[in-house]
């Protein structure tokens, strides 16, 4: 599994644990030649290393030129140890543990302050996505509220992790293939590339798609999309919730995906995906497929939350009291009910039985 901080090419800044790493840095270890002599133990070069900055600049500058040639971990596991027997104080070396042990995000079960309690298949292919096999594509169906676009958080969260850039479309956000081909490029920081619209249907679309790559490889920026409603509405009269030709267009994108100068750059997840087979040119290996179920959360997927959220707001929970807490709000969502109470989903259920269950464990909060 990728590690959050190591195995990505920038610094991480957008992990608390990499940002008080970095604080910590500049406070115990602020002269200049000993942050390019620790750069330099790490395998960086310290010619790079712009002169004359303060600790602040330099190391920052210094993270992420590491993070660039992928050397954060050798500063971490081998170099600071080191430097933190000499001179190391109790939050230093807390905060080197933090970063060596971080918790990729797509095993967390709060991102974002959301609850994401279950959706295990998803977790274990979007880590796939992280690595470098062919796997590039997620196609999402199943029922009604299965949790489907719930999903958006664990994949948003792995491309965090990983460095890149995430866009969500859905309706009626979008409208039109137009709108999806503008966000992307517009994601892209290059709404200018857009190519011009001199031909129609596919043939347009793979000039879209080549041109995207281009644009990609040339700010090296990994670009991680989720497209949303690309089936029917469940009613009134079953209408495609977006224009097929947006599917269209995600079709072509996939087609892409085989050829390693561009799936690099791209990972794709399509959600609420129309029912029946995939187009038959698309190769097995870049997609896989993810259908949840209403039934999926559990016992045990509710301990997890549990012991999640009791470690981000402080409260210590015994595992005797974790496994009654947990069953019983399973037994209140999965047992008799009214029929005002099943009309409701049983995500939506399980979510105000979770709140409730905090609210009386801590006298407030919830999920």
């Amino acid at each position: 599994m990728a590690h959050p901080i190591f195995d990505r090419s920038t610094f991480a800044w957008d992990r608390q644990e990499a940002e008080h790493l970095y604080e910590m840095l500049v406070a115990s270890i602020p002269q200049p030649p000993e942050i390019t002599q620790l750069y330099a133990q790490a395998g960086g070069d310290p010619g790079s290393l712009t002169p004359g900055q303060a600790a602040r600049d330099t190391w920052r500058e210094a993270l992420e030129l590491l993070a660039g040639i992928r050397a954060l971990r050798r500063l971490c596991e081998d170099v600071l140890p080191g430097v933190l027997r000499l001179q190391g104080t109790a939050p230093f070396q807390a905060a080197l543990r933090a970063v060596v042990g971080a918790t990729p995000a797509v095993e967390q079960r709060i991102i974002s302050g959301i609850p994401v309690l279950d959706r295990r298949p998803l977790r274990s292919l979007v880590t796939a996505l992280q690595s470098d096999v062919a796997l590039r594509v997620l196609l999402v169906r199943g029922e009604p509220k299965t949790g489907k676009t719930h999903g958006r958080h664990v994949f948003q969260a792995a491309a965090a992790d990983s460095g890149a850039k995430a866009v969500y479309l859905y309706a009626p956000m979008v409208a039109t293939v137009d709108d999806v081909v503008g966000e992307l490029f517009s994601a892209l920081g290059a709404v200018d590339a857009v190519p011009d619209r001199d031909t129609t249907g596919p043939a347009w679309y793979g000039t879209v798609c080549r041109k995207l790559g281009e644009v990609a490889d040339a700010k090296n920026t990994q670009l991680w999309v989720a497209v949303d409603d690309l089936g029917a509405a469940s009613e009134p009269d079953g209408a495609p919730l977006l224009d097929p030709q947006i599917a269209a267009f995600c079709g072509q994108f996939v087609l892409h995906m085989p050829n390693p100068a561009f799936g690099q750059w791209f990972r794709l997840m399509l959600i609420h995906y129309p029912p029946g087979p995939v187009p038959t040119r698309w190769l097995r290996d870049v997609w896989r497929e993810d259908e949840p179920t209403t039934a999926d959360v559990q016992k045990q997927d509710v301990e997890d939350y549990l012991r999640d959220w009791g470690l981000e707001n402080d409260r210590k929970f015994v595992e005797d009291e974790l496994a009654a807490l947990a069953e019983d709000v399973i037994a209140k969502v999965d047992g008799p009910t009214t029929p005002e109470e099943a009309a409701v989903p049983r995500l939506q259920r399980l979510h105000d039985s979770l709140t409730e269950t905090l609210r009386g464990s801590t006298g407030g909060g919830g999920p």
